[in-house]
């Protein structure tokens, strides 16, 4: 998340050089915890809820608001172009 304090551009994690030690095992668990909660009935739209309240908090506390904002304006760009290179939407 260094990058994230660097530049408001979205960090390419494809690249590993770009990624934050751990980062797979910690996108493993995550993965891991959100198939157990839909295993135990919750709803995807709770999940998701849950995960951006989450995550938006702790983005701001650890980057500030600007830095969050700057970043969640290019991830909206990024997703709207989506439109226009469906080939993008991988999972």
């Amino acid at each position: 998340m260094d990058a994230l304090k660097r530049s408001p551009d979205i960090v390419d994690l494809e690249d590993e050089t770009d990624a934050p030690p751990r980062f797979n095992e910690a996108l493993d668990a995550l993965r891991q915890t959100i198939i157990r909660c839909e295993q135990d009935g919750i709803s995807e739209d709770t999940i998701l809820a849950a995960a951006m309240t989450d995550m938006v908090s702790r983005l701001v506390n650890a980057y500030g608001e600007e830095a969050v904002a700057a970043t969640l304006h290019s991830l909206a760009e990024e997703v709207t172009s989506w439109r226009t290179f469906p080939d993008r939407l991988t999972h």
